[in-house]
């Protein structure tokens, strides 16, 4: 009878944490921006999202304090370079930081801006550039249609 209770109490226990586990969504999002009706975009397909300036440029300097993974180098810098390219191009055409610019990237390197931001340690004023820039990503994925093959 007090084998039965004891058992009892631990599956209820072994229930009640693993519901209580999953109710925690604050730290693991479950939604790509990257599915579409039309399905997920190839790595390698271009989009073309529509970012502030002043976005771009916030996005380097965040970028900057991130910590990576000594095989996440390259990708870094590739996308770093995208970024830094943009910037440049959309202030060498004398556009202010609230100006809208495009920015031509692979759908692998939105994918890695998407999850680098999520790593970023921002300051609460940083809050909205990241949901902007998130919102441009997925408007360019939404955008997106598959090219038709002759």
């Amino acid at each position: 009878m007090r084998l039965n209770s004891i058992i009892m109490l631990t599956a209820t226990a072994v229930l009640l944490s693993t519901a209580a586990l999953a109710q925690r969504t604050d730290r693991v999002t479950t939604t790509s921006i990257f599915a579409t009706p039309n399905g997920a975009p190839p790595a390698d397909a271009v989009l073309k999202p529509s970012i502030k300036v002043g976005d771009l440029k916030s996005a380097i300097q965040m970028l900057q304090d991130v910590n990576i993974r000594a095989v996440e180098v390259d990708v870094f810098l590739g996308l770093r370079k995208v970024l830094s390219d943009a910037t440049a191009a959309a202030t060498a055409a004398g556009r202010a930081d609230n100006a809208v610019t495009t920015v031509e990237m692979q759908v692998s390197q939105a994918q890695n801006l998407e999850a680098l931001l999520r790593r970023v340690k921002a300051k609460g004023s940083d809050s909205t550039t990241i949901i902007d820039i998130e919102a441009a990503l997925k408007g360019s994925v939404e955008q997106w249609k598959p090219s038709k093959k002759k």
